[in-house]
């Protein structure tokens, strides 16, 4: 594992493109699971199918990126078109590549996962008004750092 754990996410709004750069990545297996979300609703849900397969084909999010972990430890995805609004990022390192957050027999994800706004919840996940983000007309830098388990 790397010291650095932090994803840097940077969105662009309008007809300029938008991107996200995925950087630390804790090692160099599985997938990094990306959901951006544009409302309290989908946010939600992604949460309830965040241990399931539904979180892969969840058709009701804003947009999805899965980023393979590789040497470099670093990736990125492009983003076109994003329109001003609120949005809120969930993302997790598929370490195993099973599609869906691996949790304990607690209910605790044993994977790395994080939030937009860089929120830290000992226990249960963030809120929607905790995490949603205003993209407004420029460049965003969001930083998250992975709660780890």
């Amino acid at each position: 594992m790397l010291p650095i754990e932090q994803y840097i996410i940077v969105f662009t709004v309008g007809k300029m493109r938008g991107w996200s750069r995925v950087e630390g990545i804790p090692s160099t297996r599985g997938t990094i699971l990306l959901g951006l979300y544009d409302n309290l609703e989908t946010f939600m849900r992604a949460i309830e199918l965040s241990d399931t397969d539904g979180f892969l084909s969840d058709l009701s999010r804003f947009a999805a990126m899965a980023l393979r972990a590789n040497a470099a430890r670093k990736s990125a995805v492009v983003l076109t078109n994003l329109d001003p609004g609120q949005y809120a990022v969930i993302l997790f390192h598929d370490e195993n590549e099973n599609g869906r957050l691996d949790k304990n027999v607690l209910g605790v994800p044993a994977e790395p996962y994080g939030f937009s706004n860089n929120v830290q919840r000992f226990l249960g996940p963030a809120a929607f008004r905790e995490a949603v983000m205003q993209i407004i007309a420029s460049d965003k830098a969001v930083r998250i750092v992975l709660n780890l388990p």
